[in-house]
């Protein structure tokens, strides 16, 4: 967008060509009419001004630092840069595919340069094809082939790349190890979501590790009372559990942390509503 000062200068200048070419003109108008002929001019100045004003400049996102390659920061890289993609109006996937591939350099062992290096040999003679072409690009009829339909292929690619099986198998093992204890929810849900993202899982086997993770008396209720199903939403559990552990704090607060026991012999046995405070 054209800064403001800039359109207002353009303006004066216009302005004062104006009235120099119509100085004689000027002097033969009487009073009344020179000071109608000012104000319109002030009412169109500040109409300009008005609507650039009511028009803030829109905020920009930083562009993202290269990707190195490391499995634990591949999703939540292509995320921020679909983020700068979408706040710098750049729609184009092609041009989306060459900004990504330009900022993947290095890793261990040049690791994420080297895949970075393929792709970019397989993009160049699409690029140089497709710089050429004018209107609408239709890739189905172009002699070279980009290496990737689309930015959201190109993210998947990575993903399956750079996230190793070794990668897998290590947070598979700590997702089937990690329990809630006397953690808030939230938290166990924070180390819960870093794992799942490299796991490789699909949402059955998720949500079936969430339960098994989470506070027993909390996991039952979900069940019982809840109604959840392993077939459901993962997020949809998750809401639930932080539903309930919020209500059980809330009657604790309430109610001083008195919980309700049963006694059955000698064994005493803890409420289903006996979740970390």
């Amino acid at each position: 967008m054209i800064p403001l000062t800039v359109i207002m200068a353009f303006l004066g200048t216009i302005i004062t060509l104006f009235f120099n070419s119509l100085a004689d003109a000027w002097k033969d108008l009487g009073k009344e009419t020179k000071n109608i002929y000012a104000t319109s001019v002030q009412n169109f100045v500040e109409e300009i001004k008005k609507d650039f004003a009511d028009k803030p400049a829109k905020r920009r996102v930083k562009e993202p630092d290269d990707f190195e390659g490391g499995p634990d920061e591949v999703k939540a890289w292509c995320q921020r840069m679909t983020l700068f993609f979408q706040s710098n109006d750049i729609s184009k996937e092609w041009e989306r595919i060459e900004i990504a591939l330009g900022k993947i350099k290095g890793g261990k062992e040049n690791r994420a340069q080297r895949w970075a290096d393929m792709q970019i040999r397989k993009f160049l003679p699409f690029q140089k094809e497709w710089k050429k072409t004018d209107g609408e690009l239709h890739v189905s009829t172009m002699v070279n082939k980009p290496p990737f339909e689309t930015w959201e292929k190109m993210t998947d690619e990575m993903a399956q790349f750079f996230i190793s099986t070794e990668t897998q198998t290590h947070a598979i093992e700590k997702l089937v190890k990690l329990k809630q204890g006397n953690r808030l929810l939230k938290d166990f849900w924070s180390e819960f979501v870093t794992w799942k993202e490299l796991s490789g899982y699909n949402e059955v086997a998720l949500v079936g590790l969430f339960k098994k993770g989470i506070h027993p008396a909390l996991a039952q209720k979900l069940v019982e009372i809840g109604q959840l199903r392993n077939s459901d939403p993962l997020d949809e559990w998750y809401e639930k559990a932080l539903s309930f552990e919020r209500s059980r704090r809330e009657v604790i607060k309430e109610f001083g942390g008195k919980r309700n026991t049963e006694n059955s012999g000698d064994v005493r046995k803890k409420s289903v509503l006996d979740i970390p405070r």
